[in-house]
């Protein structure tokens, strides 16, 4: 082998085995890429997901998978690199073939724990180290010749990755349980349907409620947990007197079961983002599974587990008011959204609402969760805020219309000023809706402006909470306590 083959035969032997692997996993547990990503998600210090998330949210993921990528190729290569280098050293280079495969194999075995799938990586890879290992002699013609080889190898693994490509993206499972309907009871559709009357007819303005497939999603997973609901159960442990557990099918079909609409915000969520929904849950109150139960706590805190090993701690009183999820929007609760069930906390950043839950643990003491181990302070109530969502012309007239969102303390109105903030004036609500989960929901606003003279105008927008709060004009980051201050926009007219 020459240099240059030195160099390349390494590097795109670990680029086909990601591709292989990516072939026969797809974006799963068992992609060798998955937990490179865990490692970047985990140890990525939380002021930089912040700024990431909040200023470009729906790229976290795919920059968090970029290092990732970038990682595991760099990772897989030097093993190749060092295997092949040995093998041209003993001068057995068939022996090179084989422990390259070998070696790429068990790396994605461990780390992923798919011995199977595995291979897709390890084969691809002892493929490439073959094809350089073949002739390993310098060619006599400086270096045209191994050149001419390298852009053919790496025109063979692009096209296999072109493949492996469109064979992972039909082997990724996205959905556990089908979109079926079957939560969509008579009060569901009320709710929905209160819903849909109240929502504001402004263009551009989205309704009342989210789809499914609109609802965010932020997460510490390249590949979201499968768990059957046949196999989850919440486990109650800690400083409580009864851990029985509480499996699936009980749990749906408790008495106190209920439909509800509520609100989440995320904690990332700039002032103006759009990391806030709503949609109609179905489920249980967390009071009915913790009546008769006694606990102990002595710090009157609980943390929250889920299956994806994400952790949160926040007040007992809180977790009282919570809601067990396993219906959203009529449906059974969707993967990216925590199938079988989720925890709501009414009121609450996002971040408490934990997904894929399965224990309650009930603490003597204080402890971080994962979020405020890397420097975040989101487990309490969310910042009150307004956000403007849309512009809507007409001939004489400007409407200026979004949201506004305070949890439970709820929004009593939303003043709007045209004028940077030196007089303001009221703007038109939607009513309150049904079923809100603890008056956790937001409301729509909109306000038109008439005759509105040419030129520039600073636009502000701010509520005001059922208790007379004003909305505070002090602006702040999304880190580390979320985002807040007020909206604003320069209209042109």
């Amino acid at each position: 082998m020459v240099d240059i083959d030195r160099v390349a035969a390494p590097v795109l032997a670990a680029l086909a085995a990601v591709a292989g692997s990516f072939a026969v996993a797809g974006t799963t547990l068992a992609f060798v890429v998955t937990p490179a990503y865990d490692v970047v998600a985990r140890y990525t210090p939380g002021a930089l997901v912040g700024v990431v998330v909040s200023q470009a949210p729906g790229l976290t993921d795919a920059v968090a998978y970029a290092v990732a990528f970038a990682l595991t190729v760099l990772v897989l290569a030097a093993l190749v690199g060092v295997t092949v280098e040995l093998a041209l050293r003993l001068d057995v280079p068939a022996l090179g073939v084989f422990a390259v495969a070998l070696l790429v194999t068990a790396v994605a075995a461990v780390t992923t724990g798919s011995l199977f799938r595995a291979l897709g990586a390890g084969f691809p890879a002892a493929v490439v180290v073959l094809y350089f290992l073949a002739d390993p002699r310098p060619p006599r013609a400086a270096l045209s010749p191994a050149r001419r080889r390298v852009l053919r190898a790496a025109g063979g693994v692009a096209v296999f990755g072109a493949l492996a490509g469109y064979a992972g993206r039909n082997t990724a499972v996205r959905e556990p349980v089908p979109a079926d309907g079957r939560y969509r009871d008579e009060r569901v559709a009320a709710l929905e349907a209160d819903a849909d009357a109240k929502s504001l007819a402004v263009d551009g303005l989205p309704g009342l409620l989210s789809t499914n497939a609109e609802f965010y999603t932020v997460d510490i997973n390249s590949a979201d947990p499968y768990v059957e609901a046949a196999d989850w159960e919440l486990r109650f442990e800690g400083a409580i007197d009864d851990p029985a557990p509480v499996g699936f099918d009980a749990l749906r079909e408790r008495e106190e079961r209920t439909d509800a609409v509520d609100t989440l915000r995320c904690v990332s969520d700039p002032v103006d983002g759009k990391l806030t929904d709503t949609a109609v849950w179905t489920g249980v109150p967390v009071s009915a599974l913790l009546e008769g139960r006694e606990i102990s706590s002595d710090c009157g805190c609980v943390m929250v587990h889920a299956a994806d090993g994400y952790e949160v701690e926040f007040p007992l009183a809180a977790l009282r008011d919570g809601f067990l999820a396993f219906g959203m929007n009529g449906d059974p609760l969707p993967r990216a959204h925590g199938h079988p069930v989720r925890l709501l906390v009414p009121g609450h950043w996002g971040e408490v609402n934990v997904k894929w839950v399965t224990a309650l643990e009930f603490l003597e003491r204080e402890a971080d969760g994962y979020w405020e181990r890397r420097g975040w302070h989101g487990t309490g109530p969310v910042n009150a805020v307004t956000k403007i969502w849309a512009t809507e012309r007409a001939p004489g007239a400007v409407t200026l219309a979004g949201v506004a969102y305070a949890g439970t303390r709820g929004v009593a109105r939303v003043e709007v000023s045209v004028d940077g903030g030196e007089t303001w004036r009221d703007a038109r609500l939607s009513e309150r809706l049904d079923g809100a989960l603890d008056g956790d929901v937001w409301r729509q606003w909109a306000y038109t402006w008439e005759a509105p003279p040419s030129g520039e105008h600073d636009v502000r927008a701010r509520a005001v909470t059922d208790d007379g709060t004003v909305q505070p004009r002090a602006e702040t980051d999304t880190f580390p306590s979320g985002a807040s201050g007020w909206a604003e926009t320069t209209l042109t007219v």
